[in-house]
């Protein structure tokens, strides 16, 4: 990665979540700045989501101002001003922590740089090691026998149950397709969703999907074929976006040094699958530079997104009575209230529904902020 400089008279900053990513362009900024600022987001009482030590410690190693803000002041009437910046549904509840960092970023620094674009680019996410060890081990089972385990799947297992994404995904052919893993809704739920409606609208996201990633269909590698799309889709309509409306919300600008063009161009046309992941590890080639420049204690095996503890929230107080209210006291909402009491009770069984249940949420406040009918 080359160096490079920001120091608009206020010093960088680097939204430091703890990860690889954010901590080598930590290791890059202090190269060319000396004054460079530090900030991470606390979770106090959520082990499994706080990364507070992990960003300690980079800070610590390479002598930065670390600036923390603690995410348990977040309340959920936050949503309603997010709604209005965002302008559009948007299913990824780390907004929030994005936002309340942005917004103590901005009292420091009017630029900073974060990691966005690393996981895409060299196999960052956990489930590129799990599509390596299906192309592997799943394709031994014939394809017709796929398409009925994931048809029984669909049919048979709850919605937020364990494991459920992944049977569904049996049925892709490996050849020429990519599972879509992080679906939260799929065609039968969707027109549970829409109850009575359901025929007014054409159900067509997966055959979207389908179609944006057949340019990339002559590759043989589906872990290659995942990491692209993802960089079309994912990262560009999500990632980006949320940093984008997120940090201008609070007049931050936010750089992503890992999509500079030319640490793409190698990315996609110098570095070959095997050395970003395989049935065993991921990133692999960043783990090699990230050994050489963080701290010895880093712990390269460690992968938690940029997210919040939601499902914890919404079991009782304040996030749990304002979902519930927006949910299931609107007289007009598009949604079948029977099915909404569905996913609020399966999340209280502890099925996975949290963010699920943010993106109707969501999508319920932005309609009634802009008045939209449909």
């Amino acid at each position: 990665m080359a160096d490079f400089c920001l120091d608009n008279g206020e010093g960088s900053g680097v939204l430091l979540s703890g990860g690889m990513d954010s901590s080598l362009v930590t290791a890059m900024a202090v190269r060319g700045n000396a004054r460079v600022k530090t900030f991470n987001v606390r979770f106090p009482g959520y082990g499994h989501y706080d990364e507070t030590e992990h960003a300690r410690l980079v800070a610590r190693h390479f002598g930065t101002e670390h600036i923390e803000l603690d995410a348990a002041e977040a309340r959920p009437e936050l949503l309603l001003s997010l709604a209005r910046q965002f302008d559009e549904p948007i299913v990824d509840s780390s907004m929030i922590p994005m936002s309340l960092l942005c917004q103590v970023v901005r009292q420091h620094c009017t630029v900073a740089l974060g990691g966005d674009g690393g996981d895409e680019l060299f196999g960052g996410y956990t489930r590129y090691q799990r599509l390596a060890r299906f192309q592997r081990y799943a394709g031994w089972i014939p394809y017709i026998a796929r398409r009925a385990i994931a048809a029984v799947a669909t049919v048979a297992l709850p919605v937020g149950i364990k494991g459920r994404n992944w049977l569904q995904a049996s049925g892709v052919d490996f050849a020429c397709g990519v599972p879509l893993v992080a679906s939260y809704f799929d065609r039968p739920t969707r027109m549970r969703l829409l109850d009575g409606t359901a025929g007014m609208w054409p159900l067509v996201a997966e055959e979207i999907w389908r179609e944006s990633i057949r340019p990339e269909g002559d590759l043989g590698d589906l872990v290659e074929r995942a990491t692209r799309a993802d960089f079309r889709l994912y990262l560009a309509e999500d990632i980006l976006v949320k940093v984008d409306r997120a940090s201008m919300l609070h007049s931050l600008e936010v750089r992503a040094p890992f999509l500079d063009y030319r640490i793409i161009e190698f990315a996609f046309g110098k570095v070959p699958p095997w050395f970003k992941v395989d049935t065993r590890k991921r990133k692999i080639l960043l783990k090699r530079l990230a050994a050489r420049v963080l701290p010895a204690g880093f712990d390269m095996e460690r992968k938690q997104g940029f997210s919040i503890p939601l499902g914890s929230w919404l079991r009782s107080g304040s996030w749990h009575n304002f979902f519930r209210e927006v949910l299931l006291d609107a007289e007009d909402s598009l949604f079948d209230r029977r099915y909404l009491e569905h996913l609020l009770d399966g999340q209280a069984r502890g099925r996975s529904n949290s963010e699920r249940l943010f993106a109707i949420v969501l999508f319920e406040l932005w309609r009634r902020i802009y008045k939209v009918q449909l």
